[in-house]
């Protein structure tokens, strides 16, 4: 399995998942920037301390922008698979970047506003990625950043659950529009509204990589256009 697939399965097996119905030739580059920005959300979620999760973000964005300039990558596997797929693809390193600076209000301790900073998340691995996944994928990917939100447990949980109870009792955000994904994401989109829908109402979230999240990926993988299915 090519590595940047292989870290995206083991950060996020239901993403994972959603890649193996996109072409072959275009996954590692997608794989490698998906784990990023799942690393850079596991960073700000699990340290318990925020100026070490600052210094660590610091890190990854100065790796990154070695990169962008073209420098050799570190002894470090998802840096590797960015440096190898991800250049070769195209990727916007400088953007993917940016994924960091939208997480940062996280380290704080008052209420986040979620659809901002998911917003936020979005134009930046959007544009990242926008080489490989044409326009659209930031409304997508903004949706996605939402939901994560709810599917992960972070070291500021009472924070975090506050503004997700502030976003459910407000306006519907942008991103919840029924605009068309690009067939690339999908499978992403399906997974993300279907969580987004569980929350305004209340519900629990499906079990992730669960029979029914599975079927949603098939049924999101059929109703893409020939030219784009790799099956």
């Amino acid at each position: 399995m090519d590595e940047g697939m292989a870290l995206l399965r083991a950060a996020d097996r239901e993403a994972w998942l959603a890649l193996l119905w996109a072409p072959a030739p275009k996954r590692p580059a997608l794989a490698s920037a998906l784990a990023l920005d799942l690393e850079l959300e596991r960073v700000v979620a699990e340290l318990s301390e925020p100026l070490v999760a600052e210094i660590r973000l610091a890190w990854w964005r100065e790796r990154l922008a070695d990169l962008a300039r073209g420098a050799t990558a570190p002894p470090q596997p998802l840096l590797r698979a960015l440096a190898s797929a991800g250049r070769a693809a195209g990727l916007d390193l400088h953007a993917l970047a940016r994924v960091e600076d939208a997480l940062l209000p996280l380290l704080g301790t008052d209420a986040p506003d979620l659809a901002c900073i998911a917003a936020r998340r979005g134009a930046a691995l959007g544009e990242a990625l926008q080489p490989l996944v044409g326009a659209g994928g930031v409304s997508v990917l903004a949706r996605r950043a939402m939901a994560r939100f709810a599917r992960r447990s972070f070291r500021n949980g009472a924070a975090v659950v506050r503004g997700l109870a502030a976003w459910r009792q407000g306006p519907a955000a942008s991103f919840e529009a029924p605009d068309v994904p690009p067939p690339l994401l999908a499978g992403l989109d399906a997974l993300a509204r279907a969580d987004l829908r569980a929350l305004r109402c209340g519900r629990p979230l499906a079990r992730a990589a669960g029979p029914g999240r599975q079927l949603a990926l098939a049924r999101a993988a059929f109703r893409l256009p020939l030219r784009a299915r790799n099956w």
